[in-house]
């Protein structure tokens, strides 16, 4: 697979945060980045992360998808074959003690 370069990398954050903050609905990543793989997905979720609580949002938990292992042979790409997870983070302001 191609590799994803780091300004690509920031990009593609950027491009998700947009549409995130604007409710709109983006093609994959991989249609416009052929060789964009787990690894950089992962690269690109710690760069919306690191935004994120420099914007004042904080870690509120984990995503984790993914985990039927029955489902794991229907995907349509062969290298989705195990559970994927992402911090969740909030903008929200918590007022309770």
């Amino acid at each position: 697979m191609d590799e994803v370069a780091r300004s690509d990398i920031g990009a593609i954050a950027t491009r998700l945060i947009d549409a995130y903050d604007g409710a709109v609905t983006l093609a994959p990543i991989s249609v416009g980045a052929p060789g964009f793989d787990v690894a950089q997905a992962y690269d690109v979720l710690a760069e919306i992360e690191r935004r994120r609580i420099a914007q004042g949002w904080r870690v509120i938990g984990r995503k984790i998808g993914f985990t039927n292992r029955t489902i794991w042979a229907r995907r349509e790409r062969p290298h989705s074959r195990s559970p994927v997870s992402c911090s969740r983070a909030s903008s929200r302001r918590s007022f309770s003690s």
